[in-house]
């Protein structure tokens, strides 16, 4: 994967550029996948350790799964006519930090078209030298986002081997985009 830091455009929400909407969004990190150049992590810091504002920690958390819907959706797109069973197993990725906590989220699809967030792990951040033993909960957080980077890349191989139409439901049937969803 590579890594881009501090307020790096999200392609996904381009999907719902309109003549009123840019669909520009600006995320903290994001990571992008070389195998299809496809953004599958983020992440959303809602300001300082201390004394972050529950609007930015709000706003950032509504960004955040819109983005992740978007993400998700540019992913599916390149697997329409895999099964639907498949498709529920493709995720994308977010870490959000809201004052001294760290959550890693995925996300997916379910089989009848909607979205699932999930937590996948959590840490405290250490900032004295007292609670460096917090550093074990980050370093887990990371082994948890590794293994699960490594599924997807397992994942998408078994998806782009499958070579006839399926029988039964496909993510074309049941993959749509909610929908109130809005840039705002």
């Amino acid at each position: 994967m590579s890594f881009e830091w501090i307020e790096s455009h999200a392609r996904a929400p381009k999907i719902m550029k309109t003549s009123s909407n840019s669909g520009i969004v600006k995320l903290d990190a994001k990571g992008t996948r070389f195998s299809d150049n496809r953004e599958v992590w983020h992440m959303e810091v809602a300001g300082p350790p201390w004394n972050s504002t529950s609007r930015h920690a709000c706003g950032d958390s509504k960004k955040t799964i819109r983005t992740d819907i978007f993400n998700l959706v540019m992913l599916l797109r390149d697997h329409l006519d895999c099964k639907v069973e498949l498709g529920t197993r493709l995720k994308v990725f977010t870490t959000q930090v809201i004052e001294t906590r760290m959550t890693l989220y995925a996300m997916n699809m379910l089989e009848d078209g909607r979205f699932l967030a999930t937590e996948l792990a959590t840490a405290v951040l250490p900032f004295t030298f007292s609670s460096r033993g917090k550093y074990n909960a980050i370093l887990r957080m990371m082994s948890i986002f590794h293994a699960e980077m490594t599924n997807q890349e397992a994942l998408l191989k078994e998806m782009d081997r499958e070579v006839l139409r399926t029988e039964g439901k496909t993510v074309r049937d049941v993959l749509r985009l909610p929908a109130d969803m809005e840039l705002e």
